[in-house]
């Protein structure tokens, strides 16, 4: 009613990432594909709108700005958004190409741009693809946005909002215990200001669960207790919250609980299908399961969800894990290649990078590998993979890192005792 009142008032933005998804532009010259460009925006409407962490336009309002051209900032204060995506489509021959644009509505600054290649086959199957690729990469990009503004933030003007994402920013750093202990902090926070807050909740649970699987905990098992304290208070608070049964499988893992762990994982999935950490935390359960080939196929979707990844590094690992698992070196080197030059790669891959090498016979990749992985984890062995794959029962993970093992002694790595 404000807004009707007072048309030329920008509206507030809401109190969670909010945007708008424009018509994408048929620049074809053939209006029979207007409703393919019309498809894809309102697919990503729809996919968005399950998001419960996101505020979307309604289509009917965004479809107010069919064939205008605008601009953005305009957009952002007439519909009370921080984002608005817009594209296009051109159709040549047998070809189609999609262009998207994603801007803060509030400078009018580009932030992330996607481009689609693609043969034209199946119209519908091709615009799944492009929707479901669109959404994973827009959680990825509005998620990363808001914890760079969040973290900006002086810490006496952070509110529950704020905090979440200023704790996500650290936990996405969670290879120093440091920035788990801070994220965690950052979370309790979220949760003093607004104990309602169901992701809060699920993301202090997930902290919690990192710190064992890091082993940066003196006491696991009273850290088990609590993450399962506050991921069952997120579920009560919200059982249609993603993160909080992706909270809920992981516990269930550590507790080497795997069908309830597989449960929870394919739960979250159902929930938000575009949700890059629960294919890997599914991924994760099929491979301690001895599930190698679809924990790859699994890991494959995490990967392509979200490539740019903060955790991207542990998606390829895992993968590497379970391709040389099932004695598919080439495959595990090419992953592993790629998991050692993300910016906060951590020791393991490095030392899967190894491994790998020995495994193909070239012994003096290996050697310069294995070098440099003794120059960041001097004290490396077997029990750090263990403990990080069955935390309470590393002794459950001995079958499954045997080919890494086996590749780092060919490597030339003193592995005693094992």
């Amino acid at each position: 009613s404000a807004a009707a009142a007072n048309p030329d008032k920008p509206l507030t933005l809401p109190d969670k990432p909010s945007i708008a998804i424009l018509p994408f532009a048929n620049l074809s010259g053939d209006h029979d594909k207007d409703y393919f460009a019309d498809g894809i925006a309102v697919d990503l409407i729809t996919a968005l709108s399950r998001i419960r962490w996101m505020f979307v336009t309604a289509s009917n309002s965004c479809f107010a700005y069919k064939g205008q051209s605008l601009d953005v900032r305009q957009v952002g204060q007439e519909l009370g958004v921080r984002y608005v995506l817009e594209g296009s489509v051109r159709t040549g021959g047998n070809r189609l190409r999609v262009n998207a644009q994603l801007a803060d509505a509030t400078t009018g600054k580009q932030i992330w741009a996607k481009r689609f290649d693609r043969e034209l086959v199946d119209l519908f199957d091709l615009q799944d693809e492009i929707t479901e690729t669109l959404v994973a990469a827009l959680q990825a990009e509005v998620g990363e946005f808001e914890r760079e503004l969040a973290h900006r933030k002086p810490p006496e003007n952070l509110d529950a909002w704020a905090s979440y994402q200023r704790g996500m920013w650290h936990v996405w750093r969670m290879n120093q215990p440091d920035e788990l202990f801070e994220a965690s902090r950052l979370f309790e926070r979220a949760i003093d200001l607004d104990p309602d807050f169901a992701q809060s909740h699920a993301l202090l649970a997930y902290a919690l669960i990192a710190q064992i699987f890091l082993s940066f905990v003196d006491s696991p098992e009273d850290t088990l207790e609590r993450a399962l304290k506050y991921a069952n208070k997120a579920v009560e608070l919200d059982d249609q919250e993603p993160m909080a049964h992706l909270a809920l499988g992981r516990i269930y893992m550590v507790r080497g609980e795997a069908e309830t762990a597989l449960q929870e994982h394919r739960t979250a999935i159902d929930l938000d299908p575009s949700l890059a950490f629960a294919h890997f935390g599914l991924g994760r359960v099929l491979f301690t399961t001895g599930q190698f080939t679809e924990a790859v196929r699994v890991l494959d979707t995490a990967i392509r969800q979200s490539p740019r990844d903060p955790l991207a590094w542990a998606f390829l690992g895992f993968r590497c894990l379970a391709k040389m698992n099932v004695s598919d070196y080439e495959g595990a080197l090419d992953d592993a290649r790629r998991a050692v030059r993300q910016p906060n790669a951590s020791f393991h891959v490095h030392a899967i990078l190894a491994s790998a090498l020995a495994h193909l016979g070239r012994q003096e990749e290996a050697r310069a590998a294995l070098e440099r992985l003794l120059e960041i984890k001097p004290d490396i062995s077997p029990m750090h993979w263990l403990t990080a794959i069955y935390p309470l029962n590393p002794n459950a993970a001995r079958r499954l890192i045997e080919p890494l093992v086996d590749g780092l002694r060919k490597a030339g790595l003193d592995i005693v005792g094992y």
